[in-house]
């Protein structure tokens, strides 16, 4: 048996994420909890209810079965992308712009970037098809945009790493999970929207 290529690829990018955030100082910060705790439980509501309620209907598994296996490799790719999320944001702050005008600069910024690298290659290279195109546009309004901009907010106010990443890791967790992300060595499964499953 042979490592699907999906986490082949994931794996790889996982990597990436960790050398950028190694370079941009986020790694040895992600000890750092200090936060408000009602304005931290309100982002974790809006993330979940996110991805948790909203994300979910428009997303399809083609019979791909349930699978704890999902769940953790969504807990693995929120842990390492919103990494690299931050990283961004690190960079742009060293523009030593108003912490109003760093947040909004780094949103356009990753949004711009996470739309591009999910439709030209994390949506055709590692996810499984799971998008219904009816809501592509309010998964980005609903999902998308909420969880980045309370996320961006969350951590211009309090500088913590470790509550940026961990609502990544509840956001991606509950994609994953809602896909049903296959197993690391799994069958191939069937195709809906005309191109082949990565392998």
């Amino acid at each position: 048996m042979t490592l699907d290529g999906r986490w082949r690829r994931a794996l790889a990018w996982f990597a990436v994420c960790l050398a950028a955030s190694a370079l941009s100082g986020v790694l040895a910060d992600l000890g750092d909890t200090d936060a408000a705790l009602l304005p931290t439980l309100g982002a974790l509501a809006v993330v979940a209810v996110a991805y948790g309620v909203v994300w979910p209907i428009g997303t399809f598994t083609l019979d791909r079965p349930r699978d704890p296996v999902s769940t953790g490799f969504g807990i693995a790719w929120g842990f390492f992308e919103g990494q690299v999320l931050l990283s961004g944001y690190l960079l742009v702050d060293r523009l030593g712009l108003d912490r109003g005008w760093t947040v909004l600069l780094a949103f356009l910024l990753l949004s711009a970037f996470q739309g591009a690298f999910h439709a030209l290659w994390w949506d055709l290279r590692v996810a499984p098809e799971h998008n219904d195109p009816a809501w592509n546009l309010r998964k980005v309004l609903f999902c998308h945009v909420p969880n980045l901009a309370v996320s961006l907010t969350h951590y211009a106010v309090y500088g913590s790493a470790f509550w940026f990443v961990a609502f990544q890791v509840v956001a991606l967790g509950l994609s994953a999970r809602a896909m049903r992300f296959p197993r690391p060595v799994s069958e191939p499964e069937p195709v809906r929207g005309g191109h082949h499953p990565a392998g």
